[in-house]
């Protein structure tokens, strides 16, 4: 099935549009979001300045691979709880709700369960994967992280589909950061190791889980989900969601192998100091992820509906109306983490971290390209373009893996970042052609071009001052401040500002940007 192709050339200046709508309803996500990244961000330059390079690479080795094997034991199926269980619970099928989770729940449990024996003994994969003792042992200790992790995301899933918004705030933007940061100032309190921040970070996700579980079994007995006979008539649909998430499966490990397989062979080539480098700076350019994954949440049940309903010229215009959104306010991320990087590195980490600087460049323009292009991934996928996201999923990986070999061991940490910087952005640009295919958006909507252009103008013009004025990071976080502002002020037509959130004329501050045709919503021929 596919949508037309035409759109108009510019958005419509009347009525509230499925954008709009989208735009209103991720504020919420997104505030949510940027208090765990701030909980997050607090916790990583606490740990990078309080222990050694050596510690910190270490802890970040065993972490990557953690983060691959929670890939493995998922098996996607974090998806199927969102996809299934709304189907099942509104034909009336209870039996194959509770089978569904019982599935997923059994799945997870059990390969996890199975590594973490391969680890131990059996097969003796930690000795293998890994060489450094030091890093084994933290190892066997974070690999309880894999299937602690996957069953978070299920139990995510199943607060959203019940439409529990509150416990998924409190559970994933609050307590977790936390629990997480407490286990830090509790190591540097204590004066203890890497060992007891490995066991704290396992005994805080153990502390969560424990949490969403009893806030899920109260979920499920008032949803009459939990009766005897219902437990003993329980319906696993295996082939339904075993034939829906396996496919997709390719498509997780794109950013895992990103992320991992550079951490792998860095770790092998080099030490564990340049480990360090690419991992403290990592998180800090994944901030330009941000906006994006708050606009995610709503932007996938919009575009399945404009999908159905073949309305490719709305479909144009959601997509590139939540892109612009999330280009300008992520444009200050940009500009703190790409053109002054070394500034905010040496802010944060300290100046034995200087040479990780242009890493955080390189990953910054990477992250941010992929989020200011828009949701290219999830259009395809909501327009069941799975065939193509399976074979430039393979693609990327591929070169991905090509360049870590090729780059890393002449050139460390440089290299990596390089090779990351390259497959992230190859697979944002496969991700954008496929739009060709019958999605009704175009590869890019000329509209918004200036905008687009002002954004790399201001970006250009804040690093070209940075590398010849060397100025202090207080007066050059000012004057990122102030071109986010003008760009902001500059944007305020094309965003709709006036129409979206028309209760902000009221704030006489913000009333010359809101009213008049500063916030009015631009035409083409306006």
């Amino acid at each position: 099935m596919t949508a037309p192709v035409d759109s108009p050339v510019g958005p419509k200046a009347s009525g509230k549009s499925t954008s709009a709508s989208v735009v209103r309803g991720s504020t919420l996500l997104i505030l949510g979001r940027l208090i765990a990244k701030a909980g997050n961000f607090g916790t990583q330059v606490l740990l990078v300045r309080y222990l050694t390079r050596s510690d910190f690479g270490g802890f970040a080795y065993a972490l990557s691979l953690v983060v691959v094997a929670q890939t493995v034991i998922s098996l996607g199926l974090q998806r199927s709880i969102p996809r299934f269980l709304p189907i099942y619970y509104e034909r009336g099928d209870k039996a194959k709700v509770l089978g569904t989770i019982a599935l997923t729940f059994g799945t997870i449990t059990a390969l996890g369960l199975a590594i973490a024996l391969a680890l131990y003994g059996g097969l003796g994969l930690a000795g293998r994967l890994v060489h450094d003792p030091h890093s084994v042992s933290l190892l066997l200790i974070l690999i309880f992280l894999a299937p602690l992790e996957a069953l978070d995301d299920v139990l995510v899933g199943i607060f959203a589909v019940f439409a529990r918004p509150r416990a998924i705030f409190f559970r994933r933007y609050v307590l977790a950061p936390l629990l997480k940061l407490t286990t830090v100032v509790l190591l540097i309190l204590s004066h203890s190791n890497v060992m007891f921040l490995a066991a704290g970070y396992v005994l805080s996700s153990m502390v969560g889980i424990a949490v969403y579980v009893y806030l899920v079994l109260g979920l499920l007995r008032e949803r009459g989900l939990l009766d005897r006979d219902l437990l003993r008539r329980l319906d696993m649909p295996w082939r339904e969601v075993f034939g829906y998430t396996l496919p997709l499966l390719a498509t997780d490990m794109v950013p895992v192998t990103i992320n991992t397989i550079s951490v792998v062979i860095l770790g092998h080539y080099w030490n564990k100091s340049q480990v360090a480098d690419l991992r403290a700076v990592q998180p800090a350019a994944n901030l330009n992820q941000m906006v994006f994954i708050g606009f995610s949440t709503l932007f996938t049940p919009a575009a399945s509906r404009l999908f159905a309903t073949r309305d490719g010229a709305e479909m144009n215009r959601l997509y590139w109306h939540t892109a612009i959104w999330i280009a300008v306010l992520t444009f200050p991320v940009f500009a703190l983490t790409c053109s002054l990087a070394e500034p905010i590195t040496v802010f944060f980490f300290g100046a034995k971290y200087r040479q990780a600087a242009p890493i955080l460049a390189m990953l910054s323009l990477a992250y941010y390209f992929n989020a200011a292009t828009g949701f290219n991934g999830l259009t395809l996928k909501a327009f069941g373009k799975v065939r193509y996201m399976i074979w430039i999923s393979v693609a990327t990986v591929a070169l991905s893996v090509t360049l870590s070999i090729a780059l890393i061991p002449k050139f460390g940490a440089i290299g990596a970042g390089t090779a990351m910087m390259i497959a992230i952005s190859a697979y944002n640009v496969f991700k954008q052609a496929g739009l060709k295919l019958g999605t009704g958006v175009r590869l890019f909507d000329w509209f918004y071009a200036r905008i687009y252009l002002l954004i790399v103008v201001f970006a250009a013009a804040l690093m070209l001052i940075q590398v010849t004025t060397n100025a202090p990071v207080y007066l050059s976080v000012t004057l990122a401040a102030a071109m986010t502002v003008v760009l902001l002020g500059l944007s305020a037509r094309h965003l709709e500002l006036s129409s979206t959130f028309p209760e902000a004329k009221r704030l006489p501050w913000l009333r010359f940007v809101f009213a008049g045709r500063w916030g009015r919503a631009a035409t083409p021929e306006s």
